[in-house]
């Protein structure tokens, strides 16, 4: 029984001291599960089909894994985002183009800035384009009104309540007596 335990001893010892101290990155006697190359350190892959992030496999041609790959450009992203910083809109984290801060849903379409995701516009652009009485489309940015509200203002009798395609001093022609 001694002998034994001290056979089994000495195998544990020469074994922990079998290997050396130096780390290279790469191990000596482990070979890539997807190819003959040798592994990186902490990882199963070689440098090819190793990612760069997290040492899980990857393509060949890409630098990450799906986990870290931006789906647009292939470039780091953030774990559980769909892309990158240069392709994800600061509102929502979807597909923007890479010179807008915002997708299509969150960004105006007269300015580029961001608006409501149900709204065409933003609340500027909001106030230039649209009739601030009846929500009409101004045919001029500078207009107060649109022109059907334009046309009631300005053509409705004070007197009265009347329209007139005149209003003298802000009273129709009926009302200033004209037609009795």
């Amino acid at each position: 029984m001694k002998k034994i335990l001290t056979l089994l001893l000495l195998l544990m010892f020469i074994q922990s001291c079998g290997g050396s101290n130096y780390d290279d990155g790469f191990s000596n006697d482990e070979v890539c599960m997807t190819c003959d190359e040798t592994i990186v350190s902490g990882s199963q892959y070689c440098i090819y089909h190793s990612c760069e992030e997290c040492g899980e496999l990857k393509d060949i041609d890409d630098k990450y894994c799906s986990e870290h790959k931006c789906e647009e450009c292939g470039e780091l992203k953030d774990s559980g985002d769909r892309y990158c910083e240069e392709h994800k809109c600061e509102e929502c984290g979807e597909l923007k183009d890479s010179f807008d801060d915002y997708c299509e849903e969150h960004m105006c379409g007269e300015c580029g800035e961001l608006k409501d995701s149900f709204e065409e516009y933003c609340n500027n652009c909001q106030a230039d384009l649209f009739c601030p009485n009846c929500g009409g489309l101004k045919e001029l940015d500078v207009e107060e009104y649109c022109t059907s509200c334009e046309d009631k203002i300005y053509n409705t009798c004070s007197q009265c309540g009347g329209w007139d395609y005149m209003i003298h001093g802000g009273v129709c022609d009926y009302c200033l007596g004209l037609f009795d």
